[in-house]
């Protein structure tokens, strides 16, 4: 079979064809889906979904994290699906911003939230500000410092457990005066306050979508592509290799390497 191949350079044909085209994250790099097209014209399929990857959170207008914006803090972030159940949970540094947030927990997360929302329109993600720390154990260090500090403000409770920013705005969000003396605090507020601290359910709104992704979700299936050559099942001659295939990797230059890897065997094979 041969391939032909047309252009402002004008014409090739060619025994073997390597598509690298990349996905659809960041198309100023000219991965702007182009790809997908022409595996479909030979004869492959698509992932049903192809999506973001890797990339920051929009949240809600009314949402506090976006008024802290460059604040950065370790924090754990947990995906449940519509029944509550826990899916998938990552603790790394989190970076609000002025439209939401990102930072390496969350770009990680932001694809199986994103694939999960496809089926589950109830799935949400939740953040714990206090990585380690459960409803129950927060609430007891609290009572704890009420008891032995009790006209001390409340933020001096957080002073070395989260940046002032954040720990104001926490409070201020559950409706306390972070001034306020610890064992002036009630039972409801006190409840409020650690429920938000440590089970805070986000208000996604969306995502920063393919131009400031790092990666794209989706592509040709695996199935349809032989993994030792990278050569396809369904058109003998053509190899495809990196982005445009249905690989994604968390954060960690994981993605790089599948590309390196991906395209060397593929190259190697193409050429042998």
């Amino acid at each position: 079979m041969a391939f032909q191949i047309s252009g402002p350079f004008g014409e090739l044909v060619a025994r073997k064809v390597i598509l690298a085209t990349g996905g659809r994250s960041l198309p100023k790099s000219g991965s702007d889906g182009h790809g997908y097209q022409l595996a479909r014209s030979l004869g492959h399929s698509l992932t049903a979904a192809i999506l973001p990857a890797l990339v920051p959170l929009v949240l809600d207008d009314a949402c506090f994290i976006r008024s802290l914006s460059g604040l950065t803090l370790p924090a754990t972030i947990e995906l449940r699906s519509g029944t509550g159940k826990r899916l998938i949970a990552f603790t790394n540094s989190t970076l609000c911003t002025h439209f939401g947030i990102s930072g390496p927990g969350v770009l990680d997360i932001s694809r199986h939230y994103l694939t999960t929302k496809q089926t589950d329109a109830g799935a949400a993600l939740f953040m714990n500000w206090l990585p380690g720390e459960t409803f129950e154990s927060l609430e007891a260090a609290i009572i704890e410092f009420a008891r032995r500090h009790g006209t001390s403000g409340l933020a001096k409770f957080f002073i070395d457990r989260l940046p002032q920013r954040m720990a104001v705005a926490l409070c201020t969000t559950a409706g306390i005066n972070p001034a306020i003396p610890a064992n002036s605090l009630t039972r409801e507020a006190r409840r409020t306050l650690v429920g938000l601290v440590t089970n805070m359910r986000l208000p996604v709104t969306g995502d920063r979508g393919f131009t400031v992704a790092e990666v794209t979700a989706g592509g040709v299936p695996l199935k349809e592509i032989r993994l030792d050559t990278m050569e396809s099942r369904v058109c003998p001659g053509l190899f495809l290799c990196g982005e445009i295939c249905d690989v994604d990797g968390r954060i960690g230059g994981y993605n790089f390497q599948w590309a390196w890897s991906s395209g060397h065997v593929a190259g190697v094979s193409a050429a042998s």
